[in-house]
């Protein structure tokens, strides 16, 4: 397994949402384009498409329609994963290899408290005094769900840990989104999750039930993530993240 070493400046964008799955029409709207995107920033600013997919593997595509699997292809334009023959509502999933990370000190209390939501005693119970580097092997699921002519739906696919849409109103020009979070197909609350749209991030929990509901102004593009702490020693942790985008084509 790769090593990477973190010496640059922390940026805690950088955790938040590098990378997710991002879906848009072909020329003719006779397909969805699902394509993985590294960024530090989910859709208002310049973001980079995944160029190699060799980290990608287990890809998951489903009509929630018709309950069946669409026709899909591995698309040979390198910046796109599959290209899904379908003009119906889809949810579309891809698992990326584990890969691991050195952080000091100040980097791990950054990345736990701003984007696991590890705070104050539990914070100083995770992060031990005296530590001053940890050790992280993390690894992801990316998921999309996207929306035609406002019908949405969303599934369980099996991963780990999992964000499902489980309800969308529109009212009033308005769009309420209601997601759950799951971990091995059981709920989770109290979990973090964070919200990312219109260029703005917001860090929210669920409640007994799993769930958080989120109020948007506009049909735009919504990411929700959340990481998954293990910690197996004062310096060994994994995580695994996970999110869903939502897409309105």
């Amino acid at each position: 397994m790769r090593q990477i070493i973190l010496t640059i400046i922390f940026s805690i964008t950088l955790f938040a949402h590098d990378a997710y799955l991002k879906a848009k029409w072909n020329n003719s709207k006779t397909a969805i384009e699902i394509q993985p995107i590294v960024a530090s920033y989910f859709e208002k600013k310049e973001v980079q498409p995944i160029k190699n997919h060799s980290r990608l593997f287990d890809i998951k595509v489903v009509s929630t329609s018709t309950n069946e699997i669409p026709n899909y292809k591995i698309s040979p334009d390198s910046l796109i994963l599959c290209l899904v023959e379908t003009t119906s509502p889809l949810v579309s999933a891809v698992r990326v290899q584990p890969r691991d990370i050195t952080l000091p000190r100040k980097s791990a209390a950054d990345y736990f408290k701003h984007e696991l939501g590890i705070t104050g005693k539990k914070l100083e119970e995770t992060l031990k005094k005296g530590v001053d580097s940890v050790y992280e092997v993390y690894e992801r699921t990316l998921k999309t769900v996207v929306a035609v002519n406002d019908i949405v739906g969303d599934k369980l696919l099996g991963f780990q840990n999992e964000i499902l849409i489980k309800e969308v109103n529109f009212k009033k020009g308005k769009t309420n989104i209601t997601v759950q979070l799951f971990e091995n197909g059981n709920i989770v609350s109290n979990g973090a999750v964070r919200v990312l749209t219109n260029g703005k991030t917001k860090l929210l929990y669920t409640n007994k039930n799993g769930e958080l509901t989120f109020k948007s102004d506009k049909k735009e593009p919504i990411l929700f993530a959340h990481i998954k702490l293990v910690k197996n020693s004062p310096k060994n942790f994994n995580t695994y993240w996970t999110n869903t985008s939502l897409y309105f084509l």
